[in-house]
């Protein structure tokens, strides 16, 4: 079959091609999809390859990318030898840094020989402690190849990684997954390069119409706008004008967003990233109270809202505007929603709700006026609504709480039952003493 195919070739010998094929096309007879290996042409493959490093023949034509590539490897020591290499980098470090960002951009052409094994996710940014990453640097046959392939999309290694993301975002339009390209961007440091993805960007968010993924997008901007200090977006300045039709689209998916069968939760979190965005970014964006205000108040007061949203846009005006929420709390008739709203509420405003006595107020009414059953409706959502807070942030709400409740001790004496009285007194005992064994400081009792 080799021999075959060599005179079929015009090969006057059997070349290393033929031979291959030729076992290919007598033995292999499984599926051999691209990148799949066999272990009998792994076995060719180890006997044929010799111990020398294959070169273009000279006076052989390269792009211009090709010197680019191997310079800028031989300058950060990156170039790939003999023995396979596991780069461990720190991306707090200035030099390994530089070092990352020509990975990503070798990783974004698919050059042969880089691979990236694990490092921090900074899509969703869950662990920011230690940003590092893990890279597999080999030699293979394919580099010169991936390298030439590469210059259909620019002359230099940075241009052609800005040609696959600008390739990539001009036929996007989810808006998240083109916010993701900008992080792309600055972890390759193409932050000079951005002027399309910006454009094409910009073309994207009028047309979004998922609130969920817009909020995500805007999550991203402020981050790479703000708050990176690790990558470093180059031109971040740029970003503002982005940032802010971002923000107003997330308001105005918002306004329109009526009865939905989506979670509540992530629906509030969408509406907590809106409220981080004004508090945090109001005059430099040139964002208005207004606009916002009139949109949480449309939303606070429609029935047809998820009872999450609505509590997350009340917490939201309370922040903002410093509104009061009574109202919208009296509104809620079914105990069930009513957790939900809190849910949202203490999302947003959570530290509103451990000092406003009032507010504390009027909720300990509304849920003691919950029958027997209905409070067991609402028990799941409500106890869902206070794992916001942390195990001393509920202490401080029960002592805020219990100063609102509690009867001056002069009038104990008025009471009918005092067995009861003397049974709570001695509940409340054990409870405080038992408090102060987990280590959780008590003052109630200092002076009985």
């Amino acid at each position: 079959m080799s021999r075959a195919l060599a005179d079929l070739r015009g090969h006057k010998n059997i070349w290393k091609k033929d031979l291959i094929d030729g076992f290919r096309a007598t033995i292999i007879k499984d599926e051999i999809a691209r990148d799949v290996r066999h272990i009998l042409l792994d076995c060719i493959s180890e006997v044929m390859e010799g111990d020398r490093i294959g070169r273009l023949a000279e006076g052989t034509s390269l792009p211009p990318i090709f010197f680019d590539i191997e310079s800028t490897l031989k300058k950060l020591n990156l170039l790939a030898k003999r023995e396979t290499r596991i780069l461990e980098l720190n991306l707090t470090d200035l030099e390994q840094r530089e070092q990352s960002k020509v990975l990503h951009r070798l990783y974004l052409l698919e050059i042969a020989g880089y691979t990236f094994l694990e490092g921090t996710d900074m899509i969703s940014r869950k662990d920011l402690e230690k940003i590092r990453e893990k890279w597999n640097i080999s030699m293979k046959t394919e580099f010169h190849s991936s390298c030439i392939e590469a210059s259909r999309y620019g002359a230099t290694l940075s241009e052609a990684a800005a040609g696959v993301l600008n390739q990539r975002i001009r036929s996007e339009i989810d808006p998240e997954l083109a916010a993701a390209c900008l992080v792309d961007a600055a972890l390759a440091g193409l932050g000079k390069h951005l002027t399309f993805l910006l454009k094409q960007f910009s073309d994207i968010i009028p047309i979004a119409g998922d609130f969920l993924k817009m909020c995500s997008a805007l999550k991203h901007i402020s981050y790479l706008y703000k708050y990176d200090e690790v990558i470093i977006l180059e031109n971040r300045e740029s970003l503002e004008g982005i940032f802010r039709e971002s923000y107003l689209r997330c308001l105005n998916l918002l306004d329109r967003l009526g009865a939905t069968s989506s979670d509540g939760l992530k629906l509030a979190q969408g509406v907590q990233t809106i409220v981080q965005t004004y508090q945090h970014f109001a005059e430099p964006l040139k964002l208005s109270l207004e606009e916002i205000r009139g949109v949480f108040s449309r939303l606070g007061i429609d029935l047809k809202i998820d009872p999450f949203v609505r509590g997350a846009v009340c917490g939201g005006l309370n922040l903002i505007d410093e509104q009061p929420i009574l109202d919208q709390l009296n509104s809620f008739y079914d105990p069930i929603e009513l957790g939900d709203f809190l849910s949202g509420f203490f999302l947003i405003a959570r530290e509103t709700a451990q000092r406003d006595k009032t507010l504390l107020t009027a909720l300990n009414i509304r849920i003691s006026e919950l029958s027997h059953s209905e409070f067991l409706e609402a028990l799941p959502a409500l106890r869902m609504a206070f794992t916001f807070f942390t195990p001393r942030e509920k202490y401080k709400i029960g002592q805020n709480l219990f100063e609102i409740i509690q009867p001056p001790l002069g009038k104990l004496s008025d009471y009918e039952n005092q067995e009861t009285i003397l049974r709570a007194i001695e509940f409340e005992r054990i409870l405080f003493e038992t408090a102060f064994k987990y280590g959780i400081r008590t003052t109630y009792y200092e002076d009985i």
